[in-house]
């Protein structure tokens, strides 16, 4: 079975490297263990726990027949009469003049008032409490706990891109050491001595209401003229012809047909009793897989891909959207 070398390369660089630690006196930085993995897999990254596998699986392309109405003969309109247009006598106001405005300047007015501003602020004087210590025992990872992706099997007869490419996720326990340290049992604090502020007290003038500028209007002047308008305009009146349209119908594409990687079962995560249950799944849903073994061989793998093909699930490996077409969950 051949593997891309990138995505092996990228398994190997994917194991965490343990913390260190300095002097025993001295500072530890502790990591925290790993939950899952992510793995680059050329096109996605996937987060994976311990003891998943990931296959590189086709899915099939989805259509649907759509209906629309075309026009066969477009609409039209043809002259049925014209009805002229009518016209009355009206009266209206004409400005004669503008209206116009004269500004008016008023003054501003003052007040006396009297406030109190500070000389010196308040002030205070610190004295500090120095901090109290003790010496404590505590655990610190050394080596944390890391996931490694190794190479898995791939299907024997249905592969995409004329080739098989499995991974699986894999957990390596953390390491700890005890260590000795000197810790705070009471912080540093201070005591403030506060030093009350000088103030006096002044008296100015400020402005109460500022100056400002008044607007005195003259009004506009009109006169009444009389004119001709016109009550309705000319009206044309058409004879409409609907447009004729004929049903017609068309496949489109939702989904094109595209290669990704998903989580599945392979011979490194499957056991003899999930590959049991897989066989007799198929064999009631009409696909023979076989005898039935608990192992994946070559008949299980085509019952597999004869499954997918007619629910036009994805195809390639045993995917769970194939396990849970067949009623399993594993």
């Amino acid at each position: 079975m051949k593997f891309n070398s990138k995505l092996l390369l990228l398994a190997s660089i994917a194991v965490l490297i343990p913390a260190t630690a300095q002097a025993e006196t001295g500072t530890y930085t502790q990591v925290a263990p790993a939950a899952g993995s992510s793995f680059d897999f050329g096109d996605a990254s996937i987060q994976a726990k311990p003891g998943e596998c990931y296959g590189k699986v086709s899915i099939p392309a989805v259509t649907k027949t759509e209906t629309k109405q075309v026009e066969v003969k477009g609409a039209s309109k043809t002259i049925a009469r014209i009805v002229p247009a009518t016209y009355s006598t009206a009266t209206e106001q004409v400005l004669v003049r503008e209206a116009s405005e004269k500004l008016v300047v008023i003054p501003a007015t003052y007040k006396t008032v009297t406030e109190t501003i500070t000389v010196k602020p308040q002030s205070t004087r610190v004295v500090k409490v120095p901090a109290k210590y003790e010496m404590v025992r505590e655990q610190i990872l050394v080596s944390p706990a890391r996931t490694e992706w190794k190479q898995g099997e791939s299907s024997s007869i249905t592969k995409v891109n004329d080739r098989g490419e499995v991974m699986c996720l894999v957990e390596v326990p953390a390491q700890y050491r005890t260590i000795e340290k000197r810790v705070q049992t009471t912080p540093e604090t201070t005591r403030e001595e506060v030093i009350a502020a000088v103030t006096k007290t002044i008296t100015k003038q400020v402005i109460d209401q500022p100056s400002r500028v008044e607007k005195k209007v003259i009004p506009a002047q009109y006169k009444t003229v009389s004119k001709k308008v016109l009550d309705t305009p000319e009206q044309v009146q058409y004879q409409e012809t609907p447009a004729k349209y004929k049903t017609v119908s068309y496949q489109t594409v939702v989904s094109p047909e595209k290669v990704k990687w998903d989580k599945i079962l392979c011979q490194t995560n499957a056991n003899a009793t999930n590959v049991t249950a897989v066989q007799k799944a198929l064999q009631k849903a009409g696909f023979n897989p076989g005898q039935i073994d608990g192992v994946l061989g070559h008949d299980t793998y085509k019952a597999i891909d004869s499954f997918q093909r007619a629910k036009g699930l994805s195809r390639g490996e045993i995917t769970y959207e194939t396990l849970s077409a067949l009623g399993l969950s594993i």
